[in-house]
């Protein structure tokens, strides 16, 4: 059987299969946001990010046995595990979850699509390599007035319970931006540092959801245990995995392009799952966030398409 599938795959043109799991990686995130939306009506939202992330690091450590590979053992892997698994995971997860007691996953799945646009901001002051351009100033533009749109007036004056929650959202992209940049820095892009960075987040988050959410908060049903499930194995130690292939096939600026596909899904699944209808003015805002992540990254989507020809 196995066999069949890896002679089948080797006969697949390069292209379909890296496009197949760019598709694959943004629908697995888009979907996290449905399942979020699901499990904070049951489970508190810290509490919810504590139990995906050990669920996630169990599951890693347990391909990194079967796989024979070991954890790394130098001082800075793990100094930028521990980083890295508090910005991309413990805080934006967290924030994440608390963000959809208030407001739909689709629209939460919006404001996550401006991660590139933050990341080109921060990369700009932190990094050598990616400066911004004019064409990346117009880019900025038109997300920043896209981010305006769906945030709405309250946002500007402070008012509004939905608007710290969109806030919280953008926060939560924030962390990712800085993420990104730390992770260029990570000595090895493996399955040992995605598990590292796993393992270092659990000892961030935990403490937080038993201060912050008492034990009470550990007695949920049936549905927010599955939902946990989901979201430790799928979105997020799955999507690691799916996440570490497309790098080594096609490289970081490629799985760039993943940001535009995964609102999308959030919303689908949004109207399909839970019958959220996404208002005109939020479907106009993507497009111009869409419009302006596009002119911040034609410069690098032009650069790996000569690096693959």
């Amino acid at each position: 059987m196995m066999m069949a599938v890896k002679k089948r795959l080797a006969s697949c043109p390069p292209a379909v299969i890296d496009a197949t799991l760019l598709l694959s990686l943004s629908a697995v995130w888009g979907s996290s946001f449905i399942i979020i939306k699901v499990a904070v009506a049951d489970v508190p939202p810290v509490t919810l990010s504590a139990c995906r992330l050990m669920v996630a690091a169990l599951v890693l450590l347990v391909v990194l046995k079967i796989n024979k590979q070991q954890l790394p053992r130098d001082k800075k892997s793990w100094i930028l595990a521990a980083i890295v698994g508090c910005s991309a995971n413990g805080v934006p997860f967290s924030l994440i979850s608390w963000a959809e007691k208030t407001i739909d996953a689709g629209l939460a799945a919006i404001i996550i699509a401006t991660v590139p646009l933050v990341t080109t901001v921060m990369a700009h002051f932190f990094t050598q390599d990616e400066k911004i351009t004019p064409r990346k100033i117009f880019g900025l533009i038109f997300g920043f007035v896209g981010v305006l749109m769906l945030i709405g007036p309250d946002a500007l004056n402070g008012l509004g319970s939905v608007s710290f929650a969109q806030f919280a959202v953008l926060l939560a992209a924030i962390c990712y931006a800085m993420s990104a940049i730390v992770i260029k820095k990570f000595p090895s892009h493996g399955l040992p540092m995605t598990t590292a960075m796993l393992v270092m987040s659990v000892p961030f988050i935990l403490p937080m959801a038993l201060i912050m959410e008492t034990s009470a908060s550990l007695q949920f049903s049936t549905q927010g245990f599955l939902s946990i499930l989901y979201l430790g194995i799928v979105p997020t130690a799955l999507a690691g995995v799916m996440l570490l292939m497309v790098i080594r096939r096609r490289g970081a600026t490629y799985l760039a392009t993943s940001n535009y596909l995964v609102p999308i899904f959030g919303l689908v699944f949004g109207f399909l799952i839970l019958g959220e209808v996404p208002v005109s003015a939020a479907v106009f805002a993507m497009g111009m966030i869409f419009f302006g992540i596009m002119l911040t990254n034609t410069t690098w989507l032009q650069k790996d398409r000569l690096q693959n020809k």
